[in-house]
């Protein structure tokens, strides 16, 4: 009797697939057991973090724990108060050169972009026909003084007979209208005779002021007039230069109002000196004044332009640089000034933490000004003589005790360090 081969693949060994089984499920019930032990683990840290934690807030009778902020002490200070705009500069005088009678140019007697002087030569026209103008009209006054010389002469002669009865009445009154007509020639070639020697003098061309004259703006050959074509270049005044600025209304309401109620003190605008700052940061070496207040406000900027005069000898400015500008010799009394760190900001209010004599602290809504030094001014919101922190804000809420751990002055390059409480 013939038995089946067994199979050519190893065959598992009794009581295998048994242990397999019991290795699984000892497995399974050590994941059981681990996962409730990490989940206490993690609750016990959880809970450690928050005594700690809790601990730090509190002190030994379960009350906050005080924070160590630095103090400071809000006091009424004057400062000088220098006002900066953005201005533009300008020439102070500007002069059109121009042709005033017609004529071919023959000369430019400038080196394009340089200085001229009042009185320099520019431009020269050709001069010839207006030579021969000025002989045409000197002939024709010798030629009106040789018929009024004949016409006295024969009026007076006329005169003589007229008394002798030898003249009719008619005849005087011939030779008095011939004499008062050659009189009257001599006058009109005289008047004619000055406009062509003032026409025979426009054919040089100077300049009438001190200062930068431009690109010639008609070649040497071209035809000019005293219309269209009589613009030939353009002279600049700049020594001194205008910087014009502007302010905007509710500035300028604002600096009335504080003059008047004595907060800001200074010369009166005829005095006032302005500093000029040039865009890569450089001061201009001198100061100039403060020349012009418009009178009126622009309706479409709500601005009132100004100008200031400023002395330009190195023509260290030119016309169209934009500048920075700022008036000078003005201070502010009575301005309260905090640490710029002290306040906190969000898009629509500021505020500062007030310690009270209780040693807690209270948020305080305030109204800023501007920066001065490192300090903001505060408009409104704090008196002189309050305290206030100046770290450890976040740390603050309302109502939160403070202890401080030092004194902040204004222009300290480090506080002062003073622990205990301000009351």
């Amino acid at each position: 009797m013939s038995h089946p081969s067994p199979p050519t693949g190893s065959a598992p060994r009794p009581g295998a697939s048994s242990r397999a089984g019991k290795k699984r499920s000892m497995l399974s019930r050590g994941r059981r057991v681990i996962a409730p032990l990490a989940i206490v683990a993690v609750v016990a840290l959880v809970w450690i973090a928050v005594g700690a934690s809790g601990g730090e807030q509190e002190g030994v009778q379960g009350t906050p724990a005080e924070i160590g902020v630095t103090a400071f002490v809000v006091e009424a200070r004057s400062i000088p108060f220098a006002p900066s705009y953005i201005g533009r500069t300008e020439a102070s005088q500007t002069v059109e050169i121009r042709a005033r009678v017609r004529g071919f140019l023959n000369e430019r007697l400038f080196r394009e972009g340089s200085t001229v002087g009042s009185t320099d030569e520019l431009f020269k026209i050709d001069r010839r026909p207006f030579e021969a103008e000025v002989a045409v009209g000197k002939a024709r006054i010798s030629a009106a003084e040789a018929k009024l010389d004949r016409a006295y002469r024969q009026l007076e002669r006329y005169r003589e007979l007229f008394e002798k009865d030898a003249a009719t009445s008619t005849e005087l009154e011939e030779w008095e209208t011939e004499y008062l007509t050659a009189l009257a020639d001599v006058e009109l070639f005289r008047a004619e005779l000055v406009k062509s020697e003032l026409d025979l003098s426009y054919t040089t061309i100077k300049s009438p002021i001190d200062g930068v004259i431009g690109r010639s703006l008609r070649d040497v050959g071209s035809f000019v007039d005293d219309g269209a074509n009589s613009l030939l270049a353009v002279v600049e005044q700049v020594d001194p230069i205008y910087v014009t600025f502007s302010m905007s209304e509710r500035e300028l309401l604002r600096w009335r109002s504080l003059r008047t109620s004595g907060r800001i003190t200074g010369p009166e605008r005829d005095d006032v000196s302005v500093q000029t700052r040039l865009s890569d940061g450089d001061t201009h070496p001198h100061e100039g004044r403060l020349s012009f207040v418009d009178v009126a406000v622009d309706r479409s900027t709500s601005t009132v332009t100004l100008r200031a005069t400023v002395p330009n000898p190195d023509r260290t400015l030119r016309p169209g640089q934009s500048v920075g500008i700022r008036m000078l010799g003005f201070e502010r009394v009575g301005v309260l000034i905090v640490p710029k760190g002290a306040v906190l900001q969000t898009p629509t209010t500021a505020s500062v933490y007030v310690i009270d004599q209780d040693g807690t602290v209270h948020a305080r809504a305030v109204d800023l000004g501007e920066w001065h030094e490192d300090g903001w001014i505060i408009e409104s919101g704090l008196s002189e003589g309050e305290v206030i922190a100046v770290d450890n804000l976040l740390r603050l809420r309302p109502g939160s005790p403070v202890n401080v751990t030092g004194r902040h002055r204004l222009g300290d390059p480090e506080t002062e360090q003073q622990t205990g409480r301000i009351g």
